[in-house]
């Protein structure tokens, strides 16, 4: 099983964001509004396959001012509409143009990776044989697209203020029939710092849905309810933190993030049969303490509710 990661630090919203084929009145910049709802859209797309594209520039390091400093080695795509059939495309530069060696060459991914035959599916089941997700196994789901890059690094002296390049250019090809659907949906854009250690989560980890409906009976013994949308809440602990992990991820990540902010939890990267019902964008519903247990190991928790 791999391990649990956290993506937050979030750093696209300070970005320009630029691409043709989108709506103007669902423009790019609706990626960048913490509420999920408001989309970015590509619509008008024929029926077939299709290409949409867009660029983001994360602006430029000056010296001496750290809150230009835009480190990153995780993007992601939050309720987005993309199909099972859909591959998405990232490269990053250190020019605009995309000719610096210094960043991530094209790299090309399903956005729903093949999946591994579950024991309980038999050969009646569609994925069986296709090892693909399908559209009703999604419907209802907040869907999440992450790319997990190699560790940020600062190399200013070069003008460049992270590994992976200013310029990040992402590519989407996707099939469509217009009886169903003949647009891309993206609600938020996700760049950010990703939280990932050494020894995986400790056993225990919980998920649930948590509703906040309101019921009330009437006096007749009618039941009335005021429903509101179910979310998710993951709770999960990590028992042996190095101190590095400790301080310089869970307790920054607290130090960032607080209650307020977004944290992207994708509960287990390699599992592609069941991570979209895991993975979310949430926050921190607590913060609990990072306690040094022994002389060397630190331990936290962590509870996340899902944004909606």
């Amino acid at each position: 099983m791999a391990n649990v990661s956290l993506v937050y630090k979030n750093i696209s919203d300070d970005a320009t964001i630029t691409g043709a084929g989108w709506n103007s009145e669902l423009p790019l910049s609706n990626m960048q509004d913490t509420r999920l709802h408001k989309v970015a859209r590509a619509d008008g797309l024929p029926a077939g396959t299709q290409i949409v594209q867009f660029i983001v520039d994360l602006g430029a390091f000056s010296a001496g001012d750290y809150s230009s400093y835009k480190a990153y080695d995780a993007i992601a795509l939050v309720n987005h509409t993309l199909s099972p059939k859909a591959k998405i495309a990232i490269q990053t530069s250190a020019v605009s143009d995309f000719s610096s060696s210094i960043g991530l060459d094209l790299r090309t991914t399903d956005v729903y990776r093949v999946t591994q035959r579950d024991i309980d599916w038999n050969w009646a089941n569609p994925k069986f044989f296709s090892k693909k997700l399908s559209e009703l196994d999604l419907y209802g789901f907040i869907r999440v697209y992450v790319y997990p890059l190699s560790t940020a690094q600062s190399n200013s002296n070069r003008g460049v203020v992270q590994a992976n390049g200013r310029y990040i250019k992402i590519t989407i090809t996707d099939e469509y029939n217009e009886s169903l659907r003949n647009y891309i949906d993206i609600g938020r854009l996700i760049i950010g710092k990703r939280l990932i250690t050494t020894v995986n989560m400790s056993y225990g980890a919980s998920l649930r849905y948590e509703d906040d409906s309101i019921v009330q009976p009437s006096i007749g013994g009618e039941v009335f309810a005021d429903r509101r949308t179910k979310k998710r809440v993951m709770t999960f602990q990590h028992d042996f933190l190095s101190k590095s992990e400790a301080l310089s991820g869970a307790l920054d990540a607290q130090r960032v993030s607080g209650i307020t902010d977004e944290v992207l939890v994708i509960a287990d990267y390699e599992d592609s049969a069941y991570g979209f019902k895991r993975d979310f964008l949430g926050r921190f519903k607590t913060l609990d303490d990072v306690s040094q247990w022994t002389h060397s190991l630190y331990k936290t928790s962590y509870e996340i509710e899902e944004i909606l």
